[in-house]
């Protein structure tokens, strides 16, 4: 019985030292707000503080996290963010601020291209553009293509980081890899990602059609 008296006594012991080093960190670090911001007293941030270790008060103020949709056709399959638009032309967009966008090309687009060997952009940063204008090029293993401003407005800078490392183009072409930015309107025919899924079905039904014609030729074309 005196054990489980001497246990208990330890017990309210130790939670008495941890409420005191918690009111202690408290008022410390009440303390250095207030130093740092000396618009709030002390008192207004000590009542704010237990709000930085509420669970579900940094819920609230965390940014929803970016959903994607699985895709998947024949031997193709990728993950389209929800977060962006994507244009018929196999170009993602997405608004970083308000009428800022930035661009890169779908999986679907970088699969068809392969790996990146060279890229180059020949309009400078302002200059005025409408949908459809040419602004550079890109050079990778399976294929070359042109580069097209998917809206319209002002061209505004090319991704620096592809400049020194370039693998990011084949490895994350939804985030790093992306390739410029222009200010203005984006492209009235993009669509959700939801909507791409349509166009990617299309767009593979249509090379899976190429490939049977190539197996099997009509009758007569054998040999030609």
């Amino acid at each position: 019985m005196h054990r489980r008296k001497d246990l208990d006594h330890g017990d309210t012991k130790s939670r008495s030292g941890k409420k005191d080093r918690i009111l202690a960190f408290s008022v410390l670090m009440s303390s250095a707000f207030a130093h740092v911001l000396p618009s709030f007293s002390a008192v207004n941030i000590f009542l704010l503080l237990p709000l930085c270790f509420c669970p579900t008060y940094n819920a609230r103020m965390t940014p929803p996290a970016v959903c994607s949709i699985s895709y998947r056709r024949s031997r193709f399959s990728t993950k389209l963010p929800d977060d962006r638009r994507y244009a018929p032309s196999h170009y993602w967009l997405k608004e970083v601020s308000p009428g800022l966008w930035r661009v890169g090309v779908t999986r679907f687009a970088q699969r068809m291209l392969g790996d990146l060997v060279e890229y180059g952009f020949e309009v400078k940063p302002e200059h005025q553009l409408e949908l459809g204008d040419l602004i550079g090029w890109i050079e990778a293993f399976k294929a070359t293509t042109d580069v097209f401003l998917v809206g319209s407005g002002h061209f505004m800078r090319s991704n620096p980081v592809l400049e020194t490392d370039p693998r990011r183009f084949d490895i994350d072409p939804y985030s790093e890899g992306w390739l410029y930015e222009f200010r203005g309107e984006a492209d009235p025919g993009a669509v959700d990602a939801a909507g791409y899924t349509k166009l990617l079905d299309a767009a593979i039904d249509k090379i899976q059609g190429k490939e049977e014609m190539m197996d099997h030729p009509p009758a007569g074309e054998v040999g030609d």
